[in-house]
């Protein structure tokens, strides 16, 4: 019984111990990337700079093609079925799904192809220029799985939503294995 005690003591100094160390941890504040400028290089196992990328930006060709489609119509539900039948309709721009395609909105315009978060992207980055409300939000379902050489590989879906003026919320999903961009009220 003294034996069994002793360990539990053991054990829960050592408990505290590691606690103490954990706070310590955290005390030291969140990530200064700035403090370790050369970290980035050695991580990435180069000095090239990363560059930053704005995923939604338009391309003055995007901007146009919502000008001329999307934007004269008044109804909010009416622009966003208009985006869609932009996106997917007869004659638009027929966009195809490719799973490995992770693309920016212009890089998704101009490709024709993209998995959901590149066809999300495009969606968001053009409901917003014609003043819809749209976000991004993951969607719960089951995620697969799957191996690229010695990285593994997490697949999740995700959809965007917003609030329509009159009209209440939506969320707009490419379900490439359904029918390609709908949206539900």
């Amino acid at each position: 019984m003294d034996v069994a005690r002793g360990a539990l003591r053991r054990f829960g100094h050592l408990m505290i111990g590691m606690v103490a160390v954990g706070l310590a941890g955290c005390a030291a504040g969140p990530y200064d990337p700035s403090a370790r400028p050369d970290l980035r290089a050695q991580v990435l196992g180069t000095e090239t700079p990363v560059v930053d990328v704005d995923v939604l930006m338009l391309t003055p060709a995007m901007q146009t093609m919502l000008d001329t489609r999307v934007r004269p119509i008044e109804s909010p539900r009416e622009r966003l079925d208009a985006i869609q039948k932009m996106m997917f309709g007869e004659g638009a721009l027929a966009i195809r799904y490719v799973a490995a395609a992770t693309l920016t909105a212009a890089e998704t315009f101009e490709s024709r192809v993209g998995n959901c978060l590149s066809q999300t992207n495009l969606f968001v980055a053009s409901a917003r220029y014609v003043g819809l409300d749209a976000v991004y939000e993951v969607a719960q379902v089951r995620p697969t799985w799957d191996h690229a050489g010695q990285a593994i590989l997490r697949y999740e879906h995700i959809v965007a939503s917003g609030i329509l003026r009159g009209s209440g919320a939506y969320v707009f999903d490419y379900l490439h294995q359904y029918a390609p961009g709908r949206s539900y009220m």
